[in-house]
């Protein structure tokens, strides 16, 4: 299964959806425009590419993930590059920390996944007060996915569930004045 994580950022949202997917035999490429340099780390590679541009062959993914893109860049094109790249029946998975989605909708092509078993996770506890996942679904027809919190969404759960006397409202950057949670898309390739 070949997953892109685009505008990545880092490797640890990568590693989290292989380590809380191990049935699942995943190569993760995490595309971010900034990286000068390609890497790989076993199953997972740092590519350069953009929302615009994923710079991979035409249906080649089966999964496609956006987390917390920033809402003064808009992700762009990035339906005509969800169509072109994956493979029918593939998946776009959008988790932002204050619910900012792009608008594809009203597209022909994509349409909103139904889910056989579907349960949110929002808060999952491991040992200490570590969260591990947004939520996990079952696929009709497919496999069961565990969707991992990125890094910003993980922040952003952990602020929003503290009670307001002790939260700092300065410390999720342009997020901190709003109590609104994190949520999570699903859209699937017809």
């Amino acid at each position: 299964m070949q997953v892109l994580d685009i505008g990545a950022g880092s490797l640890r949202f990568a590693k989290e959806l292989r380590h809380l997917n191990p049935h699942l035999r995943l190569t993760v490429l995490c595309g971010e425009p900034s990286w000068r340099i390609p890497y790989s780390w076993g199953h997972v590679r740092k590519i350069i590419a953009t929302y615009d541009d994923f710079k991979v062959e035409d249906k080649s993914l089966d999964l496609v993930t956006l987390n917390a893109y920033h809402p003064f860049q808009r992700p762009g094109d990035i339906e005509k590059e969800l169509l072109r790249t994956l493979k029918p029946g593939g998946l776009f998975v959008s988790a932002h920390p204050v619910g900012y989605h792009p608008a594809i909708e009203n597209t022909q092509v994509l349409a909103p996944v139904i889910f056989e078993g579907m349960r949110e996770i929002r808060f999952v506890l491991e040992g200490s007060i570590r969260p591990r996942a947004m939520c996990r679904f079952v696929v009709k027809g497919s496999c069961e996915i565990t969707y991992p919190a990125s890094p910003t969404n993980l922040n952003r759960m952990l602020e929003v569930r503290m009670p307001d006397c002790l939260r700092v409202r300065e410390s999720s950057y342009i997020y901190a004045r709003s109590d609104k949670e994190p949520s999570i898309c699903v859209w699937q390739r017809q």
